[in-house]
């Protein structure tokens, strides 16, 4: 298999990251990444997207290594639901007012349908906490899929941004825990948020 590590150096700061940082990742693989609200993971994302990545270079704030040429899905939940009026093209209006008669989980589910008739052998799927919107059962069945795909398609892979350990703990191996940059197995990082939920309720205990 085609080695798909990716490097990304900040050479300046840029919003929580710090000049000298790197964020390693594989685009045949499956990426998590994970940080307090406010951390940097929505940042990552976006930064990912082919103009802002290529703006990020030519002004001096990243380098960019090892990055092959993949077919490359973004997927974000704000994305889902937006007032018609923002587009042009009445074809896509009338597609997003469909969306915005539904829940906000159907709209994203509707969307998920759709991105898995675009996702080939060898894409790379991008996502920004898909939680949002999803109830347990079907974030398990996202994963589910998202296995099922990886067993079939060596080549492919995801980085997803969230706060679910479902997610984190159903398909990660190592996590990207930011704005510190640690890449941490998956095990570990899940583990120790058990054992913050445990102490939470042990509260009750003192009561």
């Amino acid at each position: 298999m085609e080695d798909t590590g990716v490097t990304i150096t900040f050479l300046r700061r840029y919003f929580t990251y710090q000049a000298g940082q790197q964020i390693n990742f594989k685009q045949n693989d499956f990426n998590i990444v994970v940080g307090n609200n406010g951390a940097g993971k929505s940042t990552l994302i976006k930064l990912l997207q082919y103009k802002r990545m290529k703006q990020l270079i030519h002004n001096g704030y990243i380098t960019v290594e090892g990055l092959r040429d993949q077919k490359v899905l973004t997927n974000v939940a704000e994305g889902f639901r937006v007032p018609k009026s923002q587009f042009v093209d009445s074809r896509r209006e009338v597609y997003i007012n469909k969306l915005n008669q539904k829940s906000h989980g159907e709209a994203w589910k509707t969307q998920l349908e759709a991105m898995k008739q675009r996702v080939k052998s060898n894409s790379f799927v991008i996502m920004d906490e898909p939680e949002t919107a999803l109830s347990i059962q079907a974030q398990a069945d996202l994963c589910a899929w998202f296995i099922k795909h990886k067993n079939e398609n060596p080549e492919f892979g995801c980085l997803i941004a969230t706060h679910s350990p479902i997610i984190q703990e159903l398909i990660a191996k190592v996590v990207i825990d930011v704005p510190s940059c640690q890449n941490v197995p998956a095990e570990e990082y899940v583990g120790k948020n058990k054992e913050y939920i445990e102490r939470v309720k042990n509260l009750w205990k003192q009561t």
